[in-house]
């Protein structure tokens, strides 16, 4: 298993996702992404969007408290190359839009602690995965 995680800007949250299920061969509902999105209650999990698919998990904080969310991709090795790769193209086209420095690749977090998954488990007190 793998484990990659960023932040990005809320403006791609639909693009990005639909990337990221092309991979997978899948569909997901958009009104229950567009209900995370629109949850008012900073504390609710109800901010919580995670697309299960077999074993990966395609997780977004839509927690609107900064105008970025947060996005945690848990993958099978035979999925992690096109992840990391989408994941690390928006990244850096988000970055390079707000003039920041680039990353040269999406980190393995899996297993690993301090995690930002952790982060967010920790912020919403509830196990997402």
């Amino acid at each position: 298993m793998k484990q990659y995680e960023m932040y990005f800007t809320n403006e791609y949250t639909e693009e990005i996702i639909d990337e990221l299920t092309e991979i997978f061969k899948i569909k997901y509902d958009k009104s229950l992404l567009h209900q995370a999105i629109n949850e008012k209650d900073k504390s609710s999990i109800n901010n919580i969007f995670i697309i299960n698919i077999d074993e990966n998990r395609i997780i977004v904080d839509c927690n609107n408290r900064d105008w970025i969310y947060s996005l945690i991709v848990i993958s099978t090795d035979c999925f992690a190359d096109f992840v990391s790769e989408i994941m690390m193209r928006w990244d850096n086209e988000i970055r390079e839009e707000y003039g920041q420095e680039l990353v040269l690749c999406e980190q393995d977090v899996f297993g690993k602690s301090n995690t930002l998954l952790e982060r967010i488990e920790e912020y919403y007190k509830q196990k997402i995965y």
